[in-house]
């Protein structure tokens, strides 16, 4: 039986976040996400960043996905919804980031 691979939550995803207004940067893994904070473990310890103002690339399974953050506030069921359709429109078209 063939599993469908859907992002339903960004909980468990490796990924690099960027700060719009300056650039710094954060990798590493999503531990927690409300409607408008992400929770990311990092060396440093555990960060909570807003959704709003930062630029997210997700890495699974070798493909680099990107999202502005903006797109993601809400309620992180149907906020990916939404981005997972406009990433999955991107890879048919060719150009995914």
């Amino acid at each position: 039986m063939r599993r469908n691979n859907r992002v339903v939550s960004l909980v468990g995803y490796h990924c690099i976040v960027t700060r719009k207004s300056d650039g710094v940067k954060l990798s590493d893994l999503i531990v927690g996400e409300t409607e408008n904070t992400v929770l990311i473990r990092t060396t440093g310890g555990l960060k909570r960043l807003p959704k709003k103002g930062h630029i997210f690339e997700i890495l699974s399974d070798g493909v680099k996905m990107v999202a502005d953050g903006d797109e993601l506030v809400g309620s992180p069921s149907q906020t990916l919804k939404r981005v997972r359709h406009n990433w999955q429109k991107r890879l048919r078209q060719g150009r995914l980031s």
